[in-house]
């Protein structure tokens, strides 16, 4: 089993469930399907994953829940970042603008091309490489003179004030 390409699909339309797992089977991925948000936080707890592809309009627990219980937990646990598109059928900018500010990766709007959702897996992985061991390392500057505080996020060269 490659776990690097190990996708949980939470989707409660069977229709959309088996587009999305035919969709991301066809290029190279495992996918684990589930219906439901309580469903969906055990395999995340339970399973090596990833990636997820959530949709936001479930019963019961919803994606917007999974979503920020997610991101929650890893920051208490110090766990990796587990990267998720989110795959709905809001397709306001408030919707977007919410899913993404909740720690979604990526957000792709139903009905989607079977091909993009896959592209936007790939390069969902491909960004998160980097970050797989926790979190993006902090930014280092190197070179005399240099300071940066992180906190503001001003930088001064030689003790003056760089406009960025």
């Amino acid at each position: 089993m490659n776990t690097g390409r190990r996708v949980l699909v939470v989707d409660d339309d069977e229709g959309v469930r088996t587009a999305v797992t035919w969709a991301l089977e066809a290029d190279g991925f495992e996918v684990v399907a589930v219906d439901n948000g309580v469903t969906a936080m055990e395999t995340i707890q339970s399973a090596p994953l990833s990636l997820v592809v959530l949709d936001l309009s479930l019963p019961g627990l919803g994606g917007l829940d999974v979503l920020s219980r997610l991101r929650t937990a890893e920051q208490q646990a110090g766990q990796r970042h587990l990267p998720v598109i989110v795959l709905s059928g809001r397709d306001s900018e408030t919707d977007r603008i919410v899913g993404l500010d909740l720690g979604a990766d990526d957000y792709l709007v139903k009905p989607f091309s079977p091909g993009e959702l896959a592209a936007r897996a790939r390069s969902v992985l491909r960004r998160s490489a980097d970050t797989s061991s926790g979190g993006r390392s902090p930014f280092r500057p190197t070179g005399e003179g240099v300071e940066v505080d992180t906190d503001s996020r001003n930088v001064w060269v030689d003790g003056a004030p760089v406009e960025l």
